[in-house]
């Protein structure tokens, strides 16, 4: 995966913060600050891209194509994310905190792994393919105002990864080791 890590004094400084802090708590921090503003990117993302698709010549199919697909894999992609960790995620994450059995083991959600993986993948090649209309013979001054509203939803998706990764899922699946709940049985204890 092509994309810059956050700093060895960023990660630490969040590590720092979150270590001791309630898990629903760092939840919600992720649900108000990170999905809220990728709420707000993904459409802002959108009509920069519709305006450069306007304003790129016809002959430049093979930027015009790719952009338009990855804009809405990344759209799918990130929204089905989203909900899956508002609707899931997140309630078996306050679940297993206030002690109660969740629903769905935290370990079972090793797919947001993936999910990661694949919207910045998306993104990092979304970024790519719009360096392409910077090029001076294809030169489009919308492109710079693209390139900077990817910068920032991929530094914000980076933060997103690490502190969900790195500190809630795993605190989350050690938490339900250190309760008993069992890898094999659905929601059971062992």
């Amino acid at each position: 995966m092509d994309m810059v890590d956050l700093s060895p004094e960023r990660k630490e400084l969040l590590c720092a913060y979150w270590a001791k802090r309630p898990l629903s708590e760092l939840a919600d921090f992720i649900s108000m600050h990170y999905h809220g503003r990728a709420c707000q990117m993904i459409p802002a993302l959108q009509d920069t891209i519709e305006a450069l698709l306007t304003a790129l010549p016809e002959e430049l199919l093979d930027v015009r194509l790719p952009l338009k697909h990855l804009l809405q894999l990344l759209t799918e992609d990130m929204m089905h994310h989203l909900r899956t960790e508002e609707d899931r995620v997140f309630p078996a994450i306050r679940a297993l905190e206030a002690g109660h059995t969740p629903v769905a083991q935290i370990r079972s959600f090793g797919h947001i792994h993936d999910e990661h993986d694949q919207i910045i993948d998306t993104l990092v090649r979304l970024k790519l393919v719009s360096t392409l209309c910077r090029m001076p013979e294809l030169g489009c001054p919308r492109c710079g105002g693209l390139q900077d509203q990817l910068a920032v939803l991929l530094t914000d998706l980076q933060e997103h990864v690490f502190l969900e990764d790195g500190i809630l899922l795993a605190r989350a699946i050690e938490m339900e080791q250190r309760l008993g709940f069992s890898p094999d049985t659905e929601g059971g204890r062992s």
